[in-house]
């Protein structure tokens, strides 16, 4: 397994908060040495729209912004480039502001002779400590913290669902080749909001509901989608 150093995600501005800042541009800046990049990116649909439901009832979300722990991409030939393990993780957070396709991160790879790329995982959990990079939606009383946390409206009432969900997710996607040295991995993720708040008979599921919490967050887990492609983008 090879990692990329905590030395380059720090440099790279890994900890982004993408609702108000992306990337300076020192960070868009290739190396001397031109290799092979990731870009990730995050969109969210029906972000600040009037989402309607079964027995009438409606629902705008605001607000969306959750913590990436952990993130890797595998080669064709077992090769895995991620995270190193202290690092505490990528604020992603995205508003009817800031919407569209929104840059998480991007970062030289190191390489650029290498197989065709066919994974990306993440892994999703709690804030481990208060910083500067994360906001006080994501810090509770005690030692309790947040992982995701989701505002909006239902049926024109205010709700803020906070969680401390922790899950891993795999993706497997036909295999990208980065053929040229200036090529870019583009991995984007995508949720479809309305479907988070959905239950299997077309109903609003009520955060404020114990039961229908658990819904909304496996339905998070199971919307969250991922694409992958090779570009040039600088």
């Amino acid at each position: 397994m090879v990692f990329l150093n905590t030395y380059s995600l720090l440099r790279l501005h890994f900890f982004v908060l993408i609702s108000v800042l992306l990337l300076t541009s020192s960070c868009l800046k290739s190396d001397f040495n031109i290799t092979n990049r990731l870009s990730v990116y995050f969109e969210a649909s029906n972000i600040d729209n009037d989402l309607a439901y079964a027995n009438n009832d409606t629902l705008r979300i605001t607000e969306i912004k959750f913590i990436v722990n952990e993130m890797k991409i595998e080669t064709e030939d077992s090769t895995v480039l991620g995270t190193t393990s202290d690092a505490s993780g990528i604020l992603v957070a995205y508003n009817s502001e800031n919407n569209g396709l929104r840059l998480v991160l991007s970062i030289d790879l190191g390489f650029s002779d290498l197989a065709a790329f066919n994974a990306y995982y993440i892994g999703v959990s709690p804030v481990p400590f208060r910083s500067p990079g994360f906001d006080d939606d994501f810090f509770g009383t005690g030692t309790t913290n947040y992982s995701l946390v989701i505002k909006g409206a239902i049926n024109n009432k205010s709700f803020i669902l906070r969680s401390n969900t922790v899950f891993e997710k795999e993706y497997s996607f036909s295999p990208v080749q980065l053929d040229d040295e200036t090529e870019t991995l583009r991995v984007v993720q995508r949720l479809d909001l309305k479907k988070v708040f959905e239950g299997e008979a077309g109903e609003l599921l009520n955060p404020d509901e114990d039961e229908s919490n658990e819904k909304i967050l496996q339905n998070f887990r199971n919307n969250l989608i991922v694409s992958a492609s090779a570009v040039n983008e600088f």
